[in-house]
């Protein structure tokens, strides 16, 4: 993922901290770049907002 992409990903989450699909996207970028702390943090809270999420279990 580019970094303006990156960028864009986390100002979409600070903007609405309940979004779970950016949440996910935002999981799933980090665990690409091997930040593995990070995007279990970010599936968590996926979790956390809407716990019917089942792909968020999967990562």
């Amino acid at each position: 993922m580019n970094k303006s992409s990156k960028e864009l990903l986390i100002k979409a989450v600070e903007i609405n901290p309940e979004d779970v699909i950016a949440h996910g996207n935002l999981g799933n970028m980090y665990f690409n770049e091997e930040r593995y702390e990070d995007a279990i943090e970010a599936y968590q809270k996926v979790i956390q907002i809407n716990p019917e999420q089942v792909a968020a279990y999967n990562n």
